[in-house]
């Protein structure tokens, strides 16, 4: 886990036995950062990243770029966010 440029920590987590799709779960939000800005909320669920799935390819996108846009879930509840630096 480590804290990254948009201002958030998170956790990946395999979502099945594939090992091919992961979960990544937001551990902390630091406060002003493009994260809290966008909304994001420690224990929201990350699905996406630029509307594709979140795999070992792109879950290192999480630590920045230009923009990035996020869907997930809050508390069973569907989650669109766009990050910018």
């Amino acid at each position: 886990n480590e804290a990254y440029s948009y201002g958030f920590e998170f956790t990946g987590i395999y979502a099945d036995k594939t090992h091919q799709d992961i979960l990544a779960l937001v551990l902390y939000v630091v406060k002003d950062s493009p994260a809290d800005d966008a909304g994001l909320q420690r224990g929201d669920w990350i699905t996406k990243i630029n509307d594709a799935p979140v795999t070992d390819a792109n879950f290192a996108s999480l630590s920045g770029g230009e923009a990035c846009s996020l869907n997930g879930t809050r508390q069973q509840r569907s989650l669109c966010l766009r990050m910018k630096k």
